[in-house]
């Protein structure tokens, strides 16, 4: 009788991993809610977690939508994380109340999203974090926002310009002007 309880354990221990090994597009909301809440940066199997929830795709993006207006920062980031990697330009419009986020990570990382999709109204909050001191701690390794807001700004509209004042320059020049170009993925004014 215990070797057939045994085995019985080792038969439902080995369906269980099996469960958890069925791939990232069979996880459930509870699994996404665990990933989010155990999300640490500086463990690397924290990211692989969060790249498992981009690894379902589209389908990532309606599992997300309740999460961009969690109490939790982190959360919000996660969420802008992965749907900013499978979303379409028009679905990802979704984040658009988040370029008002108190949060500067939040905001500016889905500015960086936004951007990257072209969304305009994103341009100016990237200006806006040309000068934080602050830091993208989600992200393993660590960017400066400035960092990364130049990034952005340099990446999509191929403009070389280095201070928060010449990009404001620059906007104000040409916000009535500037529009995306799909084919070329980058602003043109």
């Amino acid at each position: 009788m215990s070797k057939f309880f045994m085995g019985l354990s080792i038969l439902l221990l080995v369906l269980s991993g099996f469960s958890c090994a069925r791939g990232p597009e069979n996880a459930s909301l509870s699994d996404t809610k665990t990933v989010m809440k155990l999300y640490d940066p500086k463990k690397n199997q924290s990211m692989q977690d969060v790249d498992a929830l981009v690894m379902k795709g589209k389908g990532a993006v309606e599992e997300m939508k309740p999460f961009i207006n969690d109490k939790d920062p982190k959360v919000r980031w996660i969420a802008v994380y992965v749907i900013g990697r499978v979303a379409d330009p028009q679905t990802a419009k979704m984040l658009l109340p988040l370029l008002q986020d108190e949060d500067d990570v939040v905001r500016i990382s889905a500015a960086g999203t936004l951007a990257n999709k072209g969304v305009t109204e994103a341009l100016p909050v990237l200006i806006g974090g040309l000068d934080s001191s602050g830091s993208i701690e989600y992200l393993s390794p660590q960017r400066t926002i400035a960092e990364f807001c130049l990034d952005v700004l340099s990446t999509y509209t191929k403009q070389p310009l280095e201070t928060k004042q010449d990009w404001q320059a620059w906007w104000e020049g040409n916000k009535e002007r500037v529009q995306w170009d799909e084919a070329e993925d980058y602003y043109r004014f």
